[in-house]
């Protein structure tokens, strides 16, 4: 039986049919069946979802070369939200994560901003935009960070993969803003096969790497991964806390040494 441990005591186990099942280690569980190779999102009481959109690796025949460079100044950036700390699509993103488990004299809680001051509690929800001129807005949890009784305040950023869409102008860029059906002007992209064309070729003499392939090319961002050398960490994470404000003092330099500028999801920093 395939294993893919979740902890000590829940690693897999046998459905009533005696079939095989693996739970990976994320949260929420992401239950594959075996036999089929089919995923799916369950919850704390057992409940499944609907199947998860699975990544892929990046064959050859996906990779071309010989396309032509063009101007990128016109890029518009898409995202898809990434289950736990796994590379399978879900609708809505990871929620905060907040540990205990810091360093003595410091302490984590989720806060939100009501009638002009940070009080303890959560306001985090994700509107999706229409375009470039609605009011719709995006609110996400903020955590406040105290060390020593100084105070920090982080935001939450979510996994997710992306790739970007480059356009031949700005009208071009904006229409599709504003409508994504209309895919005229569309001169290249940035995705898991590198920089490439219209029609998938990699553009001559730029360098590119492999990476997992995400529905149409959508590539997880380094940010929440295991390379190290591309800016990850030593493991997938699920999330990432980033300072809203730059930490300082009223007698701080230049060169002075921020005690945590980052947290990585539920561990030290």
């Amino acid at each position: 039986m395939k294993r893919n441990y979740f902890n000590e005591e829940l690693s897999s186990f046998i459905g009533t049919e005696g079939k095989d099942y693996s739970l990976s280690e994320s949260k929420p569980f992401i239950v594959t069946y075996l036999d089929s190779q089919r995923s799916y999102l369950v919850d704390e009481d057992g409940n499944i979802t609907e199947p998860l959109t699975a990544p892929e690796e990046i064959k050859d025949e996906d990779i071309k070369t010989g396309g032509k460079e063009f101007n990128m100044s016109n890029g518009v950036i898409e995202i898809k939200w990434l289950a736990g700390n796994t590379n399978y699509v879900i609708d809505t993103p990871n929620e905060p994560v907040v540990t205990n488990d810091l360093q003595q004299g410091t302490t984590m809680e989720l806060i939100k901003y009501e009638k002009g001051n940070w009080v303890s509690g959560t306001d985090y929800n994700y509107i999706e935009g229409s375009g470039t001129e609605d009011n719709n807005s995006s609110k996400w949890a903020n955590a406040r960070v105290t060390i020593d009784g100084i105070e920090s305040y982080f935001v939450w950023i979510p996994r997710y993969a992306y790739k970007i869409i480059y356009f031949e102008d700005e009208d071009a860029k904006k229409a599709y803003m504003e409508d994504n059906s209309k895919t005229e002007g569309i001169v290249g992209y940035s995705d898991s096969r590198g920089i490439v064309d219209k029609d998938g070729k990699r553009v001559d003499g730029v360098t590119s790497y492999k990476s997992i392939k995400v529905g149409d090319y959508f590539i997880p961002h380094p940010a929440f991964t295991d390379n190290i050398d591309l800016g990850g960490w030593d493991e997938n994470i699920e999330g990432i806390w980033v300072g809203k404000y730059e930490t300082s003092r009223s007698d701080a330099t230049a060169d002075d040494n921020r005690k945590c500028k980052y947290f990585k999801s539920g561990r030290k920093c």
